[in-house]
């Protein structure tokens, strides 16, 4: 039968009583238990433990900067460490000794600086600490339950999953965090789309993996879902390539801001204080009215696009993405269309500038005779096209010759059940060959 030594010490300090115990056990190879006596029954419980650990610690300035025998006399003590502007402290409460092992209980309390009032803890037991004065290489403390923080302007969740996320430390206190979690943005920002493009239910998430050494430097690629913009129905978006910014030290390699960006950290020359993720590439799917006869959507590969608690910023430009030669008539109930050229802009989730150029060939021409249109869209998906002839326009009805139309003409289109329906209102003049006539054209 093991012999088993305990010692107990009870600390009441401002009303909060700390309880801690040694057990020291004979048997070397004796299965050790989580000796805390004050374990809790719920997470808030736990998590407040934890927090008035480090009250306790702070209050009575029982901090050490490294870990070994000497300072395990006398418990609960803190390893404290300080980089950059923050604080991290390892506080050890109670510590479970055999001949040739102790196992110390452990936790950390986390201000998280993104909200000044959320503060992240972190437990750990039975972690091995010789006998010859040092942990058995790093140690692990574990997020106590999963996390959801709301970050400033209320249009970001940060979540941190339990166990997942922890913290590395070893005898000199804190080493690093390894995070596992994401961010989840307010649908009254963006919308959850499937691979077709079909809106679903749910959050759009920038999910990540990644160990850091320092919260004021936390940057981490990042898998994002399909999305569209709240005020843009239509176009989707599918990043390859993003970046989570969380670091006040640093942004992403290669982000540029765009133009009109309504962010106070731009304003105030503060650019490494954004937050948000930056999409380096991104595939963006145009709204089903550009699809081809063949019901394949046109898209286009896009580099620096941002998103944040404002919602998607940046600029999409392209050329010829519709070629007029591949059977793009089935999205204009049958008049053939090209685009040849594509302006895109949103700022904090609108819609600030589109362009939509190319060809239209009315049902009564040639394809070699052409009308070219320039069009935009609204935030609520209306178009608006103007259009303007090339050339003379060839009709093959009566015998007629050519038709030219007048700058008054012109083309609505309007959407119905995902297509585009095109309207035409010409003005011109049409010169006829009469032929029996005196032989002699008409006009």
């Amino acid at each position: 039968m093991n012999k088993k030594t305990w010692i107990i010490l009870i600390i009441t300090v401002a009303g909060f009583t700390q309880k801690l115990t040694a057990q020291v056990i004979d048997d070397p190879n004796a299965v050790v238990e989580n000796t805390t006596s004050d374990v809790a029954t719920s997470l808030e419980a736990q998590r407040q433990d934890i927090h008035n650990q480090l009250d306790f610690l702070k209050e009575n300035n029982r901090f050490t900067e490294f870990l070994d025998l000497t300072t395990i006399i006398d418990f609960p003590v803190g390893i404290k460490k300080t980089i950059g502007n923050l604080e991290y402290v390892i506080a050890i409460d109670s510590i479970v000794m055999t001949p040739t092992y102790a196992y110390l209980n452990a936790s950390m309390s986390f201000n998280n600086p993104e909200t000044g009032d959320t503060k992240l803890a972190f437990r750990g037991t039975n972690i091995r600490f010789t006998s010859q004065g040092g942990l058995s290489g790093d140690a692990r403390l574990e997020l106590v339950g999963d996390y959801s923080i709301q970050m400033p302007g209320g249009k970001m969740d940060l979540v941190l999953k339990g166990q997942d996320t922890y913290v590395v430390w070893d005898c000199d206190g804190f080493k690093g965090f390894g995070l596992l979690g994401g961010i989840n943005f307010s649908r009254d920002l963006l919308i959850p789309v499937s691979e077709a493009g079909e809106d679903i239910e749910g959050l759009v998430s920038a999910n990540f993996s990644v160990s850091i050494n320092d919260w004021n430097d936390f940057i981490a690629s990042v898998t994002v879902t399909p999305f569209r913009p709240t005020k843009a129905p239509g176009f989707t978006f599918y990043a390859s390539d993003a970046i989570f910014d969380l670091s006040d030290l640093r942004n992403p390699l290669d982000i540029e801001f765009p133009r009109n960006y309504a962010s106070p950290f731009i304003a105030t020359g503060s650019q490494n204080l954004w937050r948000g993720v930056f999409l380096r590439s991104v595939r963006v799917n145009l709204p089903s009215e550009f699809k081809s006869e063949e019901g394949v959507k046109p898209y286009m590969e896009v580099q620096n696009l941002l998103v944040d608690e404002t919602g998607i910023s940046g600029e999409i430009n392209g050329q010829y993405i519709i070629p007029l030669d591949q059977g793009s008539s089935g999205s204009m109930s049958g008049w053939p269309f090209s685009l040849d050229k594509l302006e895109i802009s949103f700022v904090s989730n609108k819609l600030q500038h589109s362009l939509f150029q190319g060809q239209i060939v009315l049902p009564v021409t040639s394809e070699q005779s052409t009308l070219a249109y320039s069009a935009f869209v609204d935030h609520q998906n209306n178009y608006f096209f103007n259009v303007q002839p090339t050339d003379s326009l060839e009709f093959d009805l009566w015998r007629a010759g050519s038709v030219t139309l007048y700058e008054s003409s012109y083309i609505h289109v309007y959407i119905r059940n995902g297509r585009f329906v095109p309207e035409a209102m010409l003005n011109g003049a049409m010169s006829i060959n009469a032929g029996g006539i005196g032989g002699e054209d008409v006009k």
